[in-house]
């Protein structure tokens, strides 16, 4: 697994060799009566989500307020990662660095972006998560929330923006992207 580079802000439009994903994540509202925070990690590849991932450079920790929060992160990715899937991890833990007791097991939703970058271009995406799922003995009672414990959702690289100016629900033109 090799990690991404990831900065809050990147300076200047050098981006000849390189490709950059702006991805929003809004962070949705605390509904529980403790505290979460939402600890959100990126990878390029094929790594399974249940494994532990290690090393890049961290995404700030978001602590849950009763309101959705925006995570705004821009990812570089290059030749070495350009055609391989970007996953993202989001888990919603008790403890900021994920070690309290049960954050083993804390709520978490994936996300994997089939192909999200294109050298010399700037893409974006924004993945809604609406609720954090409910698990096991986390909650007393347990909220609703209609999604899923690590569930997965999918986005192909139609749906990823990019190259094009306007409004469109498609990135592609008879199955290439607009960045190709």
């Amino acid at each position: 697994m090799r990690p991404l580079l990831l900065a809050l802000v990147v300076a200047g439009s050098g981006c000849a060799r390189n490709a950059y994903l702006e991805l929003q994540v809004d962070l949705p509202p605390n509904d529980r009566p403790d505290a979460r925070f939402a600890v959100v990690q990126v990878v390029a590849g094929e790594v399974p989500f249940k494994d532990q991932w290690a090393g890049g450079d961290p995404i700030p920790v978001v602590k849950l307020s009763s309101n959705p929060t925006p995570l705004r992160v821009s990812v570089e990715g290059n030749g070495e990662n350009e055609t391989k899937p970007i996953l993202v991890k989001a888990r919603f833990c008790k403890d900021a660095s994920c070690t309290a007791l049960g954050d083993d097991v804390a709520p978490q939703v994936w996300l994997r972006i089939d192909r999200a970058f294109y050298i010399g271009q700037r893409t974006s995406f924004t993945w809604k998560i609406g609720c954090v799922p409910n698990v096991v003995g986390q909650t007393d009672p347990p909220p609703t929330c209609d999604v899923a414990q690590e569930s997965l959702t999918t986005v192909p690289k139609c749906k990823v923006a990019g190259c094009r100016s306007g409004v469109t629900s498609e990135y592609c033109a008879g199955g290439k992207h607009f960045c190709e």
